[in-house]
């Protein structure tokens, strides 16, 4: 399953950051101006949509090997809110988000085991949807989004010919 998740997780990424992205990007802001600028819309919006379905059938894949047998009582309504409370709590929009969502719906019934809570671990989703909707409304990533700036720095990268000393200025002409 882990490793179906970050073939999943590689895969996306590479759609998401690759020459696609800006058509799909630019189909969903403003569809006219796509058009305009040579994307093909409906062929943009198939390819969305079959993406999405595509990963939405392979997680219904893995999710059979915890529920061998779906019935109406398999997704009760709070298990659902604790779906959208780890969607919430990893960040909305962001890939690896759902890594932290969904150390949050492994977490949260661990907790509530090992700290001898009285609540249902559906409660302490909610807690956290109710503090990351409030405090911090685009997820773990939001919060360690500045920290991982001030721990990783850019630095210019040398010129490809070896030089390691000053750049040259060109000579004025007489």
């Amino acid at each position: 399953v882990c490793i179906v998740a970050l073939l999943c997780y590689f895969a996306v990424r590479w759609i998401v950051t690759g020459p696609v992205s800006r058509q799909i990007r630019s189909v969903a802001d403003n569809p006219a101006a796509a058009s305009a600028y040579g994307v093909r819309v409906g062929l943009v919006r198939v390819y969305t949509v079959s993406l999405s379905a595509a990963v939405a059938a392979l997680g219904g894949a893995l999710l059979l090997f915890e529920t061998p047998a779906v019935t109406a009582d398999s997704f009760a309504v709070f298990f659902s809110l604790s779906l959208y409370a780890a969607a919430v709590f990893g960040g909305i929009g962001t890939l690896i988000g759902s890594f932290f969502g969904a150390l949050l719906l492994i977490a949260a019934p661990w907790a509530v085991s090992k700290l001898g809570l009285k609540m249902e671990p559906e409660l302490l989703a909610g807690v956290v949807l109710v503090v990351f909707t409030l405090v911090a409304r685009d997820g773990v990533v939001g919060l360690l989004r500045p920290w991982f700036r001030t721990w990783v720095q850019v630095v210019d990268t040398p010129p490809a010919s070896g030089f390691s000393g000053p750049v040259p200025r060109p000579r004025a002409s007489r």
